[in-house]
Formats: C-alpha cells, sequence, structure tokens
C-alpha cells in the first residue's frame, strides 16, 4: 500500500500539478487511512506504524515502499464503512470525512487506471451531506473603511495596501497571491498573469488604484530586492516579508486579523471574504456570469452561479422581473 501512495501522490504532484496544499491534504488523508489500517485490520501495536506519506520529497522507490504490505484488494465496502463509523466515533466533523472519502476516492480510481486493485470499494459509498453556508459580500463601505487603517507612511503599510487593493481588484486566491512572482505583472495594459488550481493560468485586469499601490511598493522596495537579487521585472516573489522572502499564506491572515482588530468591526474578514465580496459586486454591476467564471478561475459555472443567491440586487431584480405585480 505505501508504494501505490507513493505512486498515486507523485502523479498528482508532477501530472496533476495540484498545489503544495492539495497534496499535503492527500497525502495527510491516505496517512490517517493507513493508520487505521494497521491498528485496526493488521492488529499493529503503535511502535510498528509505518510513517506517514511525506509530500514534499515523494519517491515511490523508496525503502519505506516495503510497509504496510496490506492486500489492497481485500480492502472491501465493509472495510470503508468500518472506517466511516470509526471517524465518526473519534468526532471528526462530517467536512473532514468527507474530504478524507474523497482523496480515498481518487486514490482507488488511480489504482483502477493502474490496474493494481480489480474493484473499487469506494462505489456506492455514501458520503456525509454537508449544507453548504453562502458566502458573505462585504459591503463597499466596510472595505473602504478596512483600507483606512491601513498606514501607508511605513514600507510595510504600503506592501499591505498593495496586497489589500490587488486581492479587492480581481478576486484572485490566497494561495494564488503569495505565489505570484514579479513578471506576471502587466502594468501597460493593466493586467495580472494567474497561475491557479492545476497549474491553469488566465488573464485578470487590475484596477488603476491596484495597479498604483503596486508601483508605489515595486519603487519603495526596489533597493532590497537588489540587495537580495530580485530586482523587478525579474522572475521573483511580488511581495515579500521582512526577512525578504516570499509572504506566506499565515503572513497574509495575520495581517488580515491586525487590520481587524484595530478597525473593531465585527465582521469576519478574510482573503476569502474579499474574494466573493468583489464577485457579488460584479454581478450586481451587470457583468455576465461566465465571464466572472473565467476571473475567478472556476472550473465549474455552478461555482459561480452561487453568488446569484447571496446577492440581495440582483434578487430584487429578478423578482421585479419575473413577478406579474412587482411593479
Amino acid at each position: 500500500m505505501y508504494k501505490s501512495c507513493l505512486e498515486f501522490l507523485s502523479h498528482l504532484k508532477n501530472f496533476r500539478g495540484v498545489s503544495p496544499h492539495t497534496l499535503r491534504s492527500y497525502a495527510q488523508d491516505l496517512s490517517y487511512f493507513k493508520r487505521y489500517l494497521e491498528e485496526h485490520t493488521l492488529n499493529l501495536t503503535p511502535q510498528h506504524f509505518s510513517a506517514p506519506f511525506p509530500y514534499k520529497e515523494i519517491d515511490p522507490a523508496s525503502p519505506l515502499s516495503k510497509t504496510c504490505n496490506l492486500s489492497l484488494n481485500s480492502i472491501d465496502r465493509g472495510v470503508i464503512r468500518a472506517y466511516i463509523s470509526y471517524s465518526h466515533f473519534q468526532k471528526f466533523s462530517k467536512t473532514t470525512i468527507r474530504r478524507r472519502l474523497s482523496s480515498l476516492g481518487s486514490y482507488y480510481k488511480f489504482l483502477l487506471s493502474k490496474k493494481i486493485v480489480t474493484h473499487n470499494p469506494m462505489e456506492l459509498i455514501d458520503r456525509p451531506k454537508i449544507a453548504k453556508p453562502l458566502p458573505r459580500a462585504l459591503s463597499l463601505k466596510t472595505i473602504e473603511m478596512f483600507f483606512s487603517y491601513v498606514d501607508t507612511s511605513t514600507d510595510s503599510g504600503v506592501r499591505d495596501r498593495a496586497i489589500l487593493e490587488l486581492f479587492f481588484s480581481s478576486a484572485i486566491r490566497l494561495s494564488e497571491l503569495v505565489s505570484m512572482n514579479v513578471d506576471r505583472l502587466d502594468f501597460e495594459q493593466g493586467l495580472i498573469y494567474v497561475l491557479g488550481k492545476g497549474k491553469k493560468e488566465r488573464i485578470v485586469p487590475i484596477t488603476k488604484e491596484a495597479k498604483t499601490w503596486l508601483l508605489s511598493y515595486l519603487k519603495g522596495s526596489s533597493h532590497t530586492r537588489v540587495k537580495t537579487g530580485l530586482k523587478p521585472g525579474e522572475t521573483s516573489a511580488l511581495f515579500l516579508n521582512k526577512y525578504l522572502g516570499r509572504i506566506s499564506t499565515r503572513s497574509v491572515d495575520r495581517m488580515f486579523n491586525k487590520y481587524l482588530m484595530k478597525s473593531g468591526l465585527y465582521e469576519s474578514i478574510t482573503p476569502h471574504t474579499f474574494r466573493h465580496s468583489i464577485a457579488t459586486l460584479w454581478l450586481e454591476q451587470g457583468m455576465d456570469l461566465k465571464t466572472i467564471q473565467k476571473l475567478l478561475g472556476h472550473k465549474s459555472l455552478s461555482a459561480t452561479t452561487i453568488y446569484t443567491k447571496v446577492s440581495r440586487k440582483v434578487k430584487e431584480e429578478v423578482y421585479d422581473k419575473v413577478h406579474p405585480r412587482a411593479k
């Protein structure tokens, strides 16, 4: 099992181009299932458990691949159902259980495609149903108030304002922002080239305000970039941390929390709520769903149509159009 899992993770990394965060999630989900099998099927003691699956350096030929030699064909739906029951007993959330089952489903599809197994025990397995909460959009007034608490008299403040403006201008994901390089900006055309999920590239326009703050940030940090060999225009990290390395997702989250505390606002304000907010504003300003889908990098249109349920303005406009007595 260990070797086939490493082969699957290698496939996700090298052929499907999943993000490091997604790869880590798959490795952790499969490691938890492996640990369950070792404890409850093979009846091993903790000192005999094999190591968790790696997600940074993946080598299917590793000596560790000889561990956990449970026959994959011996795992049937009964084992999977027992695993689900165990997960519920351990008080894992429905979201966690559903994600782990989804990871197992992808793993077994890979095994079938490689003819490593003869059957898929994940077939006919029901996954916990989760009620999806509607995304919440911030008002323009709230966003502008949030911006006002950034002290742009400092270099770090200029950087933070550039980050916020880029988020609100383009609705890119947090992972896309931190991985962005300087050479992905086209100031002349007012565009950014975003490398999204599955390493798919999309082109997103940015506002003049975002362009202004980005240029101001790059100008202010140019001496730092020269010192570290990171010159504007070269393939280098767009946003740097105080240690002159690429800014992390955790650092951006901390930045949002800092300004939320300063503002005294009670609303939850995160990079993701910024993404929801601009998508809702686009819709309310008349942008069609297909264009919004392309800008957000959604794989399917169904993921984008949720904004029609969020926007009160859109609901009222639809109501006025279809109800015979609305006017």
